[in-house]
């Protein structure tokens, strides 16, 4: 999707254009609203579950997770195409080469962030989970990691 067509804009917005929010918009609006709330440094990076309670994390992973396990990657950041090669890069140096048409973009409203899925891909362990994350988070630009 190219600008104008975005994540992230107020549930006011939306209610001004007469839309309700999807689950998928809801949740991007919830985690706007609890990072503004919190103070959150919108220069840095965030990573959803699993970043402040490794052990809590691999407690609940070893119960819902049985490896190999296919999963779906998510980053939000700056730098346009640029940074949608390297989440692609950062998975592929875990998993291996990721098909062109595992990888999808979309712009925010403003064009100033843009959210990339990879996958689904298969992760044959909790080390190679975690070894994707971190690969992810080491790119400067990400803001979030889902």
């Amino acid at each position: 999707d190219g600008p104008g067509q975005g994540f992230g804009r107020s549930s006011r917005e939306w209610a001004r254009q007469g839309r309700e929010l999807n689950a998928k918009e809801a949740l991007i609006q919830s985690l706007d609203e609890a990072s503004k709330a919190s103070g959150r440094v919108s220069d840095g990076n965030n990573m959803i579950l699993g970043e402040e309670d490794q052990a809590g994390w691999e407690e609940v992973d070893a119960k819902v997770n049985v490896y190999p396990i296919s999963r779906k990657f998510q980053a939000i950041g700056t730098g346009g195409e640029d940074f949608a090669a390297a989440v692609t890069a950062a998975v592929a140096s875990v998993v291996g080469s990721v098909p062109p048409e595992l990888v999808a973009t979309r712009y925010s409203a403003q064009a100033k962030y843009i959210s990339v899925n990879v996958g689904p891909v298969w992760i044959d362990s909790r080390d190679d989970l975690v070894a994707v994350y971190a690969a992810i988070k080491a790119d400067t630009r990400v803001r979030w990691i889902l």
